[in-house]
């Protein structure tokens, strides 16, 4: 790990290294690390609609050949707490190819939903939103846009 190459002094790069030890239990290294944030932190989501009658749209089939790999990503994302069971109805994935040939990305179906949210209704703030509260910092990392928005919960008024 380079700690503030010339802008931290020796002293002020211990005091960094302390604090990192002392809340290491706050960061995630990879997503089997990641929880979820309480209510008292970020209160859940509210995605605004209007009225409308729910459907269900049909997947775009996997392909047989990744059908084991989607399996253990999925297992993966409900045991990490990323997934979880849902009979709801707003469905729609398909998956797109990453440069590692047996890697690849789940990707939501979003068209007909765009269709029934309320556009400019208060969200969540943009990853160039969230990164402006870091401007003129002299330390940031990537480790401050690791996880997105994924450990923030889901009203149950939007599920």
């Amino acid at each position: 790990m380079d700690i503030g190459r010339d802008c931290l002094s020796n002293a002020g790069k211990q005091i960094f290294i302390d604090i990192l030890f002392e809340f290491e239990g706050a960061i995630a290294f990879d997503n089997s690390e990641m929880g979820l944030l309480t209510s008292e932190i970020e209160p859940p989501v509210v995605i605004h609609m209007v009225p409308h009658t729910p459907w269900q749209q049909q997947n775009i089939p996997l392909p047989k050949a990744i059908q084991e790999v989607a399996r253990e990503q999925v297992k993966a994302k409900l045991t990490n707490g990323m997934l979880e069971c849902s009979h709801g109805p707003y469905t729609g994935l398909f998956s797109i190819n990453k440069k590692n040939p047996s890697e690849f990305r789940f990707v939501n179906v979003v068209q007909l939903s765009n269709g029934i949210m309320i556009r400019n209704s208060p969200m969540l703030p943009t990853v160039d939103e969230f990164s402006e509260d870091f401007a003129g910092f002299p330390l940031t990392s990537s480790a401050d846009y690791y996880s997105g928005f994924n450990q923030i919960r889901l009203d149950v008024l939007s599920m």
